[in-house]
């Protein structure tokens, strides 16, 4: 018969044979196995291990297992808990890569083990992901029709209509909406009558009529203002139009702005003694003057034009000369170089070509500055080759498409692109590109003959298209791609599959201590991480799988290889 102290002996002894059994568990399928009550302590020597005398001093605390490239997983033991020996279950499952939770040294989690999806199978970042949340999705940095070629992108117009120049899914273009003649101009993309200013515009109110404001050539007509475009434009009215304007304080209006006509120089009275019949119409003298007109009395009377008395001036609008007759003013349609003025049409409005409001002259072609509308400006415009025009339109030059053998030009195919055939000194190139040969040394990474994009093809440029191996996963051609694949543990192999993961159901060797391809924890099963799950023989009574567990097979404990309750032979 045992007495009570070989009991509690026998039970010490079976506790530190637990315990020595979950070490070589553990240091088995992952390295070296220590106990430690805070987490801090190194991890023990194989000896220290393996020694059931000394786990059985130990302190309860937790069981942290290395595995042999210096991963950790740690069983926590809730030192309150019920220990194996007092029949108490106690069992926590261990963080890993693939539990959707961000452990110490994770940069993400994103709940599963697999790459090519943002997160891989060692809970990296992979390139162009972004991870945000811990368990969900990470997002791709990229998208068709954000209107920038992104990585396995061939093209990106802004949007994912197909048949418009670049397909719906960015991997290819379509040339039907291009230009495919060199040299000859492409179709007209905004013209005058569609509503916008486009280049060489000045109005456009959306027709060609005349009269509105807005002329058949989208330059805005005489007294107007076209303020917005696609909108029709407004009439301002203004003194010497020929219209009173009541609104605007004129009361005539004889189609010009000088006084001493019988309409004052800013239309707001009739002058004296005069009548002006009409909107439009030179205003009259009501009498005859009664002395004969004497210039300067501030009284107009015939011949004179004007007379402002004292206030007589040489030059500016409404002024009179000493002689009184109007004074010569900026906007008279002559031109007064004696008073600075460039020239003088009339109407001074600043179109192209035309005077300015101070009778300055205009942009024009021939003044240096190259202006709206305008293909050059020189200031000379002799239309040499390589030189501008007199037309403002650039004279026969390297790239307008057009062969000038006089200027030793073997060719022009319209542009300046390197390796098409033509070079942009108008040299013919021994090769083009789209040739179907690969001309490595002109800078040409491939060259199928057509170079329109797609999955592994040749992109315009005899560049590579969307590929294995450029770091994009393209779904329905690959399952993965980390730009490596080189098939290491938790990544990508060749050919863009998944190489070997946790969960893959093949025990990685230095990585896993299990993996059955579900790894849900459940007992005698591989837990998330690939780790051990709850087994008979782990020291830890699992209910209700088992009746005892004393982390040995032996029956003569007490408890038997199948963890029931051995009562003896």
């Amino acid at each position: 018969m045992t007495n009570r102290n070989g009991l509690e002996a026998g039970r010490e002894w079976a506790r530190a044979s637990a315990v020595a059994a979950l070490g070589l568990a553990l240091a088995v399928g992952c390295g070296q196995v220590t106990t430690d009550p805070d987490g801090t302590a190194e991890p023990s020597t194989p000896d220290g291990a393996g020694s059931p005398s000394g786990d059985a001093d130990a302190p309860a605390g937790g069981a942290r297992a290395t595995n042999g490239t210096g991963g950790m997983f740690i069983i926590e033991i809730d030192p309150d808990q019920p220990t194996p020996a007092s029949g108490g279950t106690a069992w926590t499952p261990v963080p890993a890569c693939g539990d959707g939770a961000l452990d110490p040294g994770e940069a993400c989690d994103d709940g599963d083990g697999d790459p090519g999806d943002g997160c891989n199978g060692v809970c990296e970042v992979e390139p162009y992901f972004e991870c945000l949340v811990p368990g969900q999705p990470c997002v791709p940095q990229y998208a068709c029709g954000d209107g920038e070629v992104g990585p396995g992108e061939v093209c990106d117009d802004g949007d994912i209509i197909g048949f418009d120049g670049c397909n719906d899914d960015c991997t290819a273009l379509r040339l039907a909406p291009m230009c495919f003649e060199p040299g000859m101009p492409c179709p007209i993309i905004a013209p005058c009558g569609d509503g916008e200013v486009g280049p060489g515009e000045v109005c456009d109110d959306g027709n060609l009529t005349p009269g509105d404001g807005c002329d058949a050539a989208c330059l805005v007509e005489h007294g107007w203002v076209c303020p917005e475009p696609g909108s029709p434009c407004r009439w301002e009215p203004a003194c010497g139009d020929g219209v009173v304007t009541s609104v605007s304080g004129e009361v005539c209006d004889d189609g010009n702005a000088r006084s001493g006509d019988g309409c004052a120089g800013d239309c707001s009275y009739v002058e004296r003694d005069a009548i002006c019949p009409g909107p439009g119409e030179p205003c009259v003298l009501a009498q005859p003057p009664p002395v004969p007109p004497t210039c300067g009395d501030g009284v107009v009377q015939e011949p004179e034009a004007c007379d402002l008395g004292a206030d007589a001036g040489e030059y500016g609008l409404g002024g009179c000369t000493r002689s009184c007759q109007v004074a010569p003013f900026c906007g008279d349609g002559w031109v007064d170089p004696e008073f600075s003025e460039q020239c003088d049409d009339g109407e001074n409005a600043g179109d192209y070509g035309g005077c300015g409001p101070d009778c300055t002259r205009a942009p024009r072609c021939g003044d240096g500055i190259v202006s709206e509308g305008e293909e050059c400006d020189d200031g000379r415009n002799w239309g040499g080759f390589g030189a501008c025009a007199p037309d403002c339109t650039l004279g026969p030059y390297c790239g307008d498409g057009v062969r000038d053998d006089d200027w030793g030009e073997q060719c022009d195919d319209g542009n300046l692109e390197p390796f098409d055939g033509c070079e942009p000194n108008c040299q013919v190139d021994p090769f083009e590109c789209g040739d179907g040969i690969v001309q490595s040394d002109f800078g040409e990474e491939c060259d199928d003959g057509l170079n329109i994009g797609g999955y592994d093809g040749c992109a315009p440029g005899c560049v590579l298209g969307p590929r294995c191996g450029d770091g994009v996963v393209h779904a329905e051609h690959e399952e993965c791609d980390d730009g490596v694949n080189d098939g290491s543990y938790g990544r990508c192999a060749s050919g863009c599959l998944v190489g070997p993961r946790c969960g893959d159901g093949v025990v990685q060797s230095g990585h896993e201590a299990c993996d059955d391809g579900v790894n849900d924890g459940s007992y005698g099963g591989c837990a998330p991480g690939c780790v051990l799950g709850p087994y008979c023989g782990d020291g830890w009574t699992q209910e209700p799988y088992e009746e005892c567990d004393d982390g040995n097979p032996s029956p003569w404990d007490g408890c038997d290889e199948r963890c029931h309750i051995w009562l003896g032979p």
